[in-house]
């Protein structure tokens, strides 16, 4: 069995895991009149589980399941199978790759950080468009990472990292903030919330 030593760990989800969660608290807080109505937390993207595994910790009686593209399975299997250990409600790993299969129906909550950027945007859009299949009228949709508003970028470090991201592979980068929320619009998602975050981040928050 693994431990700690053995696992890849993410600097970037240690330091965001908790700002992230303070602003999703009341959505999974029993009692909380913003509560989901299913306790069933779906994050796409977990790949060292820091950010589902965080969460599982405070809330015993919600059950999260992870997931990722296939190529990095094994590295989600290898977090999860440490994490398990302590925390029974966190599941996976589920397969989701945008345009090769579907993200599950049936979730009170979706779940995704840093993601968008990473893909292309034609990937981007067929996120979306899962997304919004996925969701009904009582689910709720989190997406954080960094955003263009109006094609400008909110600091010199996140046009430093579009560059950095385009190096890497062009058809990457951050998105604009309105694109997004257009292409959920679309699909009958709406914009609740658009969070300011630590870090040249935000929080978005949709609803059906």
């Amino acid at each position: 069995m693994f431990n700690m030593t053995d696992l890849p760990i993410s600097e970037a989800c240690e330091r965001n895991k908790e700002p992230i969660f303070n602003i999703i608290a009341p959505y999974l807080e029993k009692g909380s009149n913003q509560r989901i109505k299913k306790p069933k937390f779906f994050e796409v993207g977990s790949l060292t589980c820091q950010h589902s595994a965080y969460f599982a910790e405070k809330f015993s009686d919600v059950d999260f399941i992870t997931s990722e593209i296939r190529a990095n399975q094994e590295t989600l299997k290898k977090c999860l199978s440490y994490y398990k250990q302590s925390f029974k409600n966190l599941n996976g790993p589920e397969v989701y790759e945008a345009g090769f299969n579907k993200i599950p129906k049936g979730y009170g909550a979706y779940y995704t950080a840093n993601t968008m950027h990473i893909m292309s945007w034609k990937e981007a859009k067929t996120f979306i468009k899962d997304l919004a299949a996925a969701m009904d009228e009582d689910s709720v949709l989190f997406i954080y990472g960094p955003f263009k508003y109006h094609g400008k970028f909110t600091s010199e470090s996140n046009e430093q990292f579009d560059k950095h991201l385009k190096e890497r592979d062009p058809q990457s980068g951050i998105r604009n903030f309105e694109d997004i929320c257009n292409n959920f619009l679309k699909k009958g998602v709406f914009l609740k919330e658009d969070i300011k975050m630590p870090a040249n981040n935000q929080l978005l928050i949709f609803s059906k």
